[in-house]
């Protein structure tokens, strides 16, 4: 049972990254704050007992406070770690706070671990992962710059804090538009790690710079369209886009002789007319892993995947009459075996 809740969970994961347009609304954008006039969002699990009873007792998944004076979003989040050798897999969650300028532009997306109360002994670590963003005339994102910044909290010697930052590599990604404002040519440019280190508060930080792996911008993608097909060509995989006339089929293969080769070799996305995702394959060496998507009036009402020849696991997604999503039913092979409950304000 743990590892099918463990598929589960991936399953609603890739539903939520491949139906967004759908039935999944970004609380991370502002404007769908405004158009529900809401500012605060908040997501809960419910887990179910054997006799088919919810539990009483919940769990906070997800939660997006709206502020509009300072065009931010701020909240909580989570990931799920999978420990596959015995190491005990569990949610990870982390603070997020999204930067906008007028509600529409994202200027700086930052999310942030979850510090847990140390002894002075052991310290204290805050991690930060943090997209900077630039834009062109037309907004199209001009740069988009990566980095992580850690701060550290240390006792050195009686008395005394160690304050510390540290800034990683930043790469700078940057896009170049056709005339239909499509990406042609993308460059990347890694700059120099920082570090800063100070043994009192009073003190300046010493600062030392390092470049391991910095490099000058240089070309990392090329884009090439056509009227009905796409091919994107890159170091660690292939992208094909093929449209017909039920849709499109977008073909993922990754290159099978990388130093780090991904679990799945090919992805295959089906889409409708409509341009709503019915179908994800994702091919391993091993199995060949389906979902499918079950739509009524362009509303995701259903979602099944089965793992290889494993049991279905089925998703059922309930509305309120604003058309948001209020209920979302987990199902093994029939069994509802949790819930996830929306709450809007």
């Amino acid at each position: 049972m743990k590892l099918k809740f463990i598929n589960i969970l991936i399953f609603l994961f890739s539903i939520q990254f491949y139906c967004q347009n759908n039935y999944y609304v970004n609380w991370e954008n502002p404007n769908n704050f405004l158009k529900y006039k809401l500012e605060n969002v908040s997501i809960y699990n419910y887990e179910v007992k054997r006799n088919g009873k919810l539990k009483k007792d919940s769990l906070l998944l997800r939660k997006y406070e709206y502020n509009k004076a300072k065009s931010i979003i701020k909240g909580i989040n989570h990931s799920w770690v999978f420990a596959s050798h015995g190491g005990g897999s569990h949610y990870s969650f982390y603070y997020f706070k999204n930067q906008f300028i007028n509600d529409t532009i994202l200027i700086k997306s930052t999310t942030q671990n979850f510090v847990e109360k140390k002894s002075k002994k052991e310290g204290v670590d805050i991690l930060r992962n943090i997209n900077e963003f630039k834009y062109d005339s037309l907004n199209r994102i001009k740069t988009k710059t990566i980095f992580t910044e850690t701060d550290g909290f240390f006792i050195y010697k009686k008395d005394t804090i160690l304050n510390s930052k540290y800034i990683s590599s930043p790469k700078t990604i940057e896009f170049e538009y056709d005339s239909k404002n499509r990406v042609v040519r993308e460059f990347i440019k890694i700059d120099s790690s920082t570090s800063y280190f100070r043994f009192d508060e009073t003190d300046d930080f010493s600062i030392t710079k390092s470049c391991n792996d910095c490099h000058q911008k240089q070309l990392n993608k090329e884009f090439k369209y056509d009227e009905k097909s796409y091919n994107l060509k890159q170091k660690k995989s292939n992208i094909e886009i093929n449209h017909n006339d039920n849709g499109k089929i977008i073909t993922t293969t990754h290159k099978r002789d990388d130093l780090f080769p991904r679990f799945h070799y090919k992805n295959i996305d089906y889409y409708n007319k409509e341009d709503l995702l019915i179908k994800h394959e994702d091919y391993s060496d091993n199995q060949i892993d389906i979902h499918e998507y079950i739509y009524e009036n362009s509303k995701l009402i259903f979602a099944l995947s089965q793992y290889g020849k494993g049991d279905v696991i089925k998703f059922e997604y309930l509305y309120n009459k604003k058309g948001l999503i209020k209920e979302i039913k987990h199902f093994i092979d029939n069994k509802m075996v949790g819930l996830e409950r929306y709450y809007y304000e």
